[in-house]
């Protein structure tokens, strides 16, 4: 019998892959020479697809830019890495997914157009260092007029600045496009060159070093950290105390919590917060939000017995 298509889809990732971003996010990954990855926590969508409950981190990559997710993302201020999937295999685990076909049966269960072409990375960790190695190129939309330039942030000149610096000194090829259809297609014949008196700004221009904020705020998660490690309930805040008993009200308030915590969760982790909500799954050794809020529950209620 032949295999369906879905089993022919490969257990790594391809040998070429693409990543779009933000300017902002393109330059901060330069600064840094890291990836973030993100936490497949607290979607249960996304742990369908996590090869082994060690590894809870993953990113997604295109197989091509010419794929319905970037043709949404194809505007001014957003790029997209070339990287060597190859090498990026030698040292991580992935597969490619098809995020809107449904377990079990022969067709998508969203558009049958949305085809993301998407191979995912997995790690244990949350990122991916050093990763000058991988970047074969990036390729960037620009304003095309001088009425667009004109009409860009403030923070959008000097981190174009920074771009161009950072490939010119690691001698990473960048292409600029001012319009979708070649940028997509990856065709070189037709990049424009950025005038350089666009790129006049009075905002100051950093060295390329990454920018820290002074004050550590406290984390969303306190709540849930200190009734995961804390083990008197008088050391426990108000809040954390409050929280122990209105799970003890029934399935109303418990149902709350799964959905104000999911949500928390999928609000924090895009910006690399989630981290420290992870470890307490893994102490917890628990490996959804539903069994988290419940060993939480077990614990608190054996204590007040």
């Amino acid at each position: 019998m032949l295999k369906s298509f879905k089993q022919y889809l490969i257990e790594r990732i391809s040998d070429i892959v693409y990543h779009i971003t933000y300017l902002e996010h393109i330059v901060d990954i330069l600064k840094t020479d890291k990836f973030k990855l993100v936490p497949a926590l607290g979607s249960s969508s996304e742990l369908q697809y996590m090869p082994k409950k060690t590894k809870w981190y993953y990113m997604s990559f295109a197989r091509s830019p010419r794929n319905k997710y970037f043709e949404t993302k194809a505007y001014q201020g957003r790029g997209y890495f070339v990287l060597d999937g190859e090498k990026l295999s030698q040292r991580y685990s992935g597969k490619s997914i098809d995020y809107w076909y449904t377990k079990g049966s022969s067709r998508p269960s969203g558009p049958v157009d949305k085809d993301e072409m998407e191979d995912r990375l997995f790690s244990e960790k949350p990122f991916i260092s050093n990763v000058k190695q991988y970047i074969k190129e990036i390729h960037f939309m620009v304003p095309g007029s001088k009425k667009d330039w004109d009409g860009v942030g403030e923070k959008f000149k000097p981190n174009l600045i920074q771009l161009i610096i950072y490939c010119k000194r690691n001698n990473i090829p960048l292409y600029f496009y001012d319009d979708v259809t070649p940028f997509l297609n990856k065709n070189t014949t037709k990049t424009v060159d950025v005038p350089v008196e666009y790129l006049k700004t009075k905002e100051p221009v950093d060295a390329l070093s990454p920018k820290y904020s002074g004050r550590k705020r406290k984390s969303e998660f306190s709540e849930w950290l200190e009734l995961t490690y804390k083990t008197k309930y008088e050391d426990l805040s108000d809040n954390a105390q409050r929280t122990i008993y209105y799970m003890s009200f029934g399935d109303l308030y418990y149902r709350d919590y799964i959905t104000s915590l999911k949500n928390l969760i999928h609000n924090n982790k895009q910006k690399g917060e989630a981290e420290p909500l992870l470890d307490a799954f893994r102490f917890l050794k628990a490996n959804t939000v539903e069994e988290f809020l419940q060993k939480i529950k077990d614990k608190w209620k054996r204590d007040k017995q």
